[in-house]
């Protein structure tokens, strides 16, 4: 995670975050409905107020089982389990762009 934090701020992104976290920082992996928990109370907030953005099928679970929207996004990685990861988001992206599309209509 401390390459990725280095990246976003070579990048000039890391104004646009208030909080940037990792499972590490968390002491809990996104297969646990706690991480998304903790996230929440992070942010200040519950977890029916929050929508994660999700690529892999046990984190789109966990958040799902947290009481948070999920938007999965599409990943080649998790091809195989495209079917249930769209059945149980509540929203499914191929890519971000989608968003800004729809923003711009």
């Amino acid at each position: 995670m401390k390459y990725a934090k280095t990246v976003i701020k070579r990048l000039g992104y890391d104004s646009m975050f208030d909080v940037i976290l990792s499972t590490h920082d968390l002491g809990v992996g996104k297969d646990k409905v706690e991480c998304f928990e903790r996230i929440a109370g992070i942010l200040g907030c519950k977890t029916e107020e929050c929508v994660m953005f999700e690529d892999a099928l046990h984190a789109v679970k966990s958040a799902k089982a947290a009481g948070m929207a999920v938007c999965a996004i599409e990943d080649y990685y998790a091809w195989r389990q495209r079917d249930e990861i769209k059945s149980t988001a509540d929203r499914y992206l191929t890519c971000y762009r989608e968003l800004l599309e729809e923003m711009d209509a």
